[in-house]
């Protein structure tokens, strides 16, 4: 399967990443978090001279290490337990129904650590599709723009 695996529940996700034999998210209402660098946060201007921020497609990448992309589960850590230690980060929220939409491949798997008992990973291949899909079904959570 080109690096991957099925894990225990039966879902496609990376192999060797510890994503392979972790449970998966269920519950399609679960809210995951992804941490946007201050360089991932895009302004636009509106025809009416307002700006809106949107995070960028880049931010939506697995992890330049191989690993899948990491993400917060919201209902274990809260947005500023998300965010602390991060001043350079604003937060973003895509439910797990939103990203299972996306592609059959795309799966949440709770990998949690010492350092970060919500942490999970979003396995599956993330073409720019994907990621530009994501980065539109994404809700702010918490903005700092320009931090």
């Amino acid at each position: 399967m080109n690096g991957q695996a099925v894990n225990s529940v039966g879902h496609i996700c990376v192999a060797g990443t510890g994503c392979d034999n972790a449970p998966c998210c269920e519950a399609h209402s679960e809210r995951v978090a992804r941490r946007i660098h201050s360089r991932h946060v895009v302004p636009e201007e509106q025809a009416d001279g307002s700006v809106i921020y949107r995070p960028s497609s880049a931010a939506f990448s697995d992890s330049s290490d191989g690993s899948p992309m990491s993400a917060g589960i919201l209902s274990i850590a809260d947005a500023e337990e998300q965010l602390k230690g991060f001043r350079k980060h604003s937060l973003v929220s895509l439910s797990v129904g939103d990203i299972a939409g996306l592609a059959e491949s795309q799966r949440v798997c709770k990998v949690p650590n010492r350092r970060n008992p919500s942490h999970a990973y979003v396995c599956g291949n993330k073409p720019h599709s994907i990621r530009v899909a994501m980065a539109k079904a994404a809700d702010w959570e918490k903005l700092r723009p320009g931090s």
